[in-house]
């Protein structure tokens, strides 16, 4: 990890097996550094965003879900904005 060591800004452990890295998931990047929050969700990852928008992330297919990121609302994440 060494080489890595000043690029990695938060880790997921998944199981005792597996732990994802940002920015190193195959299309976070460009949100590495806006990442709040990381919700382990079964076979996705949810991301929460500083600017209250989110990102869904298929742990299956290790990629950002096209549709995304999406704003949080009442809406897309009912009650949730009430909690922050």
């Amino acid at each position: 990890m060494e080489p890595y060591k000043n690029e990695i800004i938060a880790a997921v452990k998944v199981d005792d097996t597996k732990a994802y890295f940002l920015p190193e998931m195959a299309g976070l990047k460009p949100y590495a550094t806006k990442i709040s929050t990381i919700i382990d969700w079964s076979s996705e990852f949810f991301f929460k965003k500083k600017d209250k928008s989110d990102l869904k992330y298929d742990k299956i297919n290790n990629k950002v879900i096209d549709s995304y990121p999406m704003p949080v609302n009442d809406q897309t994440w009912p009650g949730l904005m009430k909690q922050l």
